[in-house]
């Protein structure tokens, strides 16, 4: 069975940005990797606070839109060419789909 692991947000968010027609069926993806890409703007004082914001929006990305989406789900597959997605975060598993 093949498979992908994204083992968090940076590494999601640069798929999408490799991808950007997927931004059109899941325009979730692109909402990672805008927040990815916000990290290292602005001010340091607050570079961790965008870290965590970023992190807390791929969490609930993934477990309210792909963990609970079947449809979603398969166009992701398909892009990826795999039969099975796990999604990680800070080295711990958040989904397997």
């Amino acid at each position: 069975m093949k498979e992908k692991i994204f083992n968090g947000p940076i590494e999601f968010a640069k798929y999408f940005q490799a991808n950007p027609e997927l931004a059109v069926s899941i325009p979730w993806g692109n909402h990672v990797a805008v927040s990815v890409g916000a990290i290292n703007k602005g001010c340091g004082c607050r570079r961790k606070q965008r870290e965590n914001n970023t992190r807390a929006v791929y969490k609930n990305v993934v477990m309210s839109v792909f963990k609970e989406n079947e449809a979603i789900m398969v166009i992701l597959k398909k892009s990826l060419g795999v039969e099975k997605i796990i999604f990680k975060l800070d080295g711990a598993i958040l989904a397997e789909v």
